[in-house]
């Protein structure tokens, strides 16, 4: 009874911010359902995926960590170019230009083909030299499984990118459910088949490996087959999708630069603390890797409004209600936060005993892990929120020089500076590491939420 008597609240309380907006409860509730079972599949499987290694030792976690520090830096330039792709073709759908959708649709997938495949070859026969020049502190057990596992996932790169673009230009047609049901497919699949060969044929990271080249390239098959399927039931025209247009790719590479120029100063920042986390030994950096695989539990929700606020911020801009835009992302910072300390407190705090055994964390690494994980706990619901869709409210907005150059301040004024004070001089290790970031969270907030509220959006 209580239950129903809360759900009746909230929904009240839902229908009062909406109120006035060009998107109702109900298209709300469209949109964002579908991205948030998306991303919460994301993320289990991520978490699935740690679980999966950790059997093999702390050795094992460190190299893939390692690695998907390198992997995030380099998918984040990819996402980049399918982002562009969801502004552009949110604005056009959003202001009813449908004729010119369908050939924007096909060029930005293009585009971001070109970028996977241009770092999957461009980087392949360099893995080495990379590994060995960012991480060459690591000890050697740990060089050599990161070394053939970056190989494994440079080879998804290309499949990938087709998954990135699609899901993006779908994402700016309010194709949410189409995006779910692809990242439903290729991530059971990827589950599936990396069950049967890590767990059943005792594979080890040969097993992901192949369990991840698999299941991108059958689920950019899909992805196609989808895009074709929405395209002809939204009545575009597929004779345009044959036409790759020059200005159309220039214009989603200069939309891609202000996004991919973040990414790469933020994810650059990440790697230069993985470099300080290498140098503290292999169980400062197991420890790492299993707070950093617990932490985006709690951050499913706001992730997800922060995927989905930017077709609805870019369309309510194409249809002149910047109002309505701002309305609605106060909406999403308030219950975003509120989510985030739900599932801290509720959820992972009380779980954290059963977590650490299923991923099989040693002796000395679990008190690391208990004290790391707190500081995520107390400064999550207060920063994360506004961290994950400020910024992309601002680019949506064309705003993205300003996001872009705060977060260039912070990660590398506030985050590695002070990072590798507190972890190395202060001798903190990787508490000072996750205190650092905190802070960081803390300050990049205030600024874009003060430029937030003065900004005139046209």
């Amino acid at each position: 009874m209580q239950a129903i008597q809360i759900k009746k609240a909230v929904t009240k309380r839902l229908q009062q911010d909406f109120s006035g907006q060009p998107f109702s409860t109900a298209d709300l509730r469209q949109l964002f359902l579908p991205v948030l079972i998306d991303r919460t599949f994301l993320i289990m499987f991520g978490f699935i995926n740690t679980a999966l290694i950790s059997a093999s030792g702390s050795a094992t976690i460190a190299a893939v960590n390692l690695v998907e520090s390198l992997n995030v830096f380099l998918v984040s330039m990819i996402s980049a170019v399918a982002l562009a792709g969801t502004v552009l073709v949110a604005r056009d759908f959003g202001a009813g230009r449908i004729g010119k959708v369908s050939k924007l649709m096909t060029t930005s997938v293009f585009v971001t083909l070109m970028v996977g495949m241009l770092f999957c070859f461009g980087i392949l026969g360099f893995k080495t030299p990379i590994l060995e020049m960012v991480f060459g502190s690591a000890q050697a057990d740990v060089m050599a499984i990161a070394q053939f596992y970056f190989l494994g996932v440079l080879l998804t790169y290309p499949s990938l990118a087709i998954l990135e673009g699609i899901n993006g230009v779908l994402r700016g047609i309010n194709r949410t459910k189409s995006t779910l049901t692809i990242s439903l497919f290729t991530n059971l699949l990827y589950l599936v088949l990396s069950l049967i060969l890590v767990i059943g044929l005792k594979q080890g990271v040969l097993g992901l490996i192949i369990a991840m080249n698999l299941s991108r390239i059958l689920g950019a098959i899909f992805a196609f087959r989808l895009l074709l399927r929405s395209m002809r039931e939204d009545q575009f025209k597929l004779s345009r999708m044959t036409q790759i247009s020059r200005h159309q790719m220039l214009s989603v590479i200069k939309t891609s630069l202000p996004f991919a120029s973040e990414q790469l100063f933020f994810n650059g920042g990440k790697i230069i603390m993985q470099m300080i986390v290498v140098q503290l030994g292999t169980t400062a950096i197991a420890a790492h890797a299993i707070v950093s695989t617990l932490a985006p539990m709690s951050e499913i929700i706001p992730v997800a409004l922060s995927i989905v606020i930017n077709p609805i911020v870019g369309q309510s801009l194409g249809q002149q209600n910047p109002q309505g835009a701002k309305k609605i992302t106060r909406v999403f910072l308030i219950y975003g936060s509120l989510m985030v300390y739900a599932m801290d407190f509720l959820v992972m705090i009380p779980t954290l005993p059963l977590l650490m055994r299923l991923f099989h964390v040693a002796s000395d690494v679990q008190p690391i892990v208990r004290q790391a994980y707190w500081v995520v706990v107390i400064f999550h619901g207060l920063a994360f929120a506004c961290f994950a869709i400020l910024p992309t409210v601002l680019k949506a907005a064309r705003d993205a020089v300003y996001s872009t150059t705060i977060s260039l301040v912070t990660m590398w004024g506030i985050r590695v500076v002070l990072g590798y004070l507190l972890a190395k001089t202060c001798h903190l290790g990787v508490i000072g590491i996750w205190l650092v970031m905190a802070a960081e969270w803390l300050v990049k907030d205030v600024i874009l939420y003060a430029r937030f509220n003065r900004k005139e959006w046209e």
